[in-house]
């Protein structure tokens, strides 16, 4: 298996398994209204 660092294009795929969780607040210690879409961050 080789590991490599995430990228830009790799933003939207990672938004889709954190976000339902961290919206959820019950396991990452961040504010659930944070505003964050599924290809990036929104300012």
């Amino acid at each position: 298996m080789q590991i490599r660092p995430a990228t830009n294009a790799d933003h939207p795929a990672i938004a889709a398994i954190i976000l339902p969780v961290i919206h959820a607040g019950a396991t990452y210690a961040l504010d659930p209204a944070t505003k964050v879409s599924r290809s990036g961050p929104v300012q």
